[in-house]
């Protein structure tokens, strides 16, 4: 009987990562026994299932050296306990109503001893059935999925963990210019904080979201607008704090343009003014986006 493992095919290595899965057989590699329930290989063949057969009775040996073959032994100790009965409690218990035939029978299973020959070896390859086909992305932070073995090579889909970048991301920029930073244990940067004070990283928890998933391409997209998104938040605090003009900086302009635009969004616009409460709010979004694009340069 043919042995079926399952296995995900390592494009980008060139290799197999193979299950046990639920089989029994013993396996073996290049002539070397496999006990792993996951093993890698390069090439398939090299998979032998391995089966032992217990030796058989070759014929039995009496107390003297003498000889009986299988047959002649079956044929005499079915002739001897065809003179008891079976029990009905106990399978492979006889009981002899004469003392003769039962001490016939048990000095005839003593006498002869089974002679067993040498065990036997089979092995014969495995089939192997890929269930993924899996590639390698070349950026340890975007990990491969799941891809089907008939699905496209430019369809393969990854993943990344936006949390545990932008997390390491931030740290790298703070430490870049030693700053005093905290960032709480939950929701990544999103209360992050920079001298005891918050930067506006409203966007950056990932907690709850879904994971990120796409093309290749789609996900080093992303991992490059993490990364630019933090550094640019980072440069913000700088400008905003670090930086000493002589009269009122961009930065102060910029913060000042946020609080404007909070107090002009909560007012409440008559119908007649509504148009004109829409475009004061467009034009405050369009300073701040000037204002941010000067810092930023």
């Amino acid at each position: 009987m043919t042995v079926t493992l399952k296995a995900t095919h390592l494009v980008n290595e060139g290799s197999y990562l193979v299950q046990r899965s639920h089989t029994s057989a013993s396996l073996e590699v290049d002539g070397i026994p496999v006990t792993a329930n996951t093993f890698v290989v390069s090439d398939p063949t090299t998979i032998l299932s391995v089966r032992v057969f217990q030796p058989a009775i070759t014929h039995y040996e009496g107390e003297n050296g003498e000889t009986l073959s299988v047959e002649l032994f079956g044929e005499e100790s079915r002739r001897l306990i065809s003179k008891g009965t079976l029990e009905e409690m106990y399978s492979s218990s006889y009981v002899f109503a004469n003392l003769d035939d039962e001490f016939a029978y048990k000095r005839f299973l003593k006498t002869w001893k089974p002679v067993f020959g040498e065990s036997r070896t089979e092995k014969e390859p495995v089939k192997l059935e890929v269930v993924e086909v899996r590639t390698n992305s070349g950026d340890p932070d975007i990990l491969s999925l799941w891809n089907s073995p008939k699905c496209a090579t430019k369809a393969h889909l990854y993943t990344l963990d936006r949390t545990a970048i932008s997390l390491r991301d931030f740290k790298a920029c703070c430490e870049a210019h030693s700053f005093d930073y905290n960032i709480p244990s939950h929701c990544g940067i999103r209360f992050a904080k920079i001298d005891g004070k918050y930067l506006e990283f409203d966007d950056m928890d990932f907690s709850k979201s879904p994971p990120f998933i796409g093309t290749l391409d789609q996900c080093k997209a992303e991992k490059e607008r993490l990364y630019k998104r933090v550094k640019d938040e980072v440069k913000m605090f700088i400008a905003r704090y670090r930086t000493k003009p002589a009269l009122k900086n961009a930065a102060e302009v910029l913060s000042d343009l946020g609080t404007i635009r909070s107090m002009v969004q909560e007012a409440t616009p008559m119908k007649e003014s509504r148009d004109t409460h829409t475009a004061a709010l467009a034009a405050i979004s369009k300073l701040q986006t000037l204002v941010r694009g000067e810092l930023l340069d």
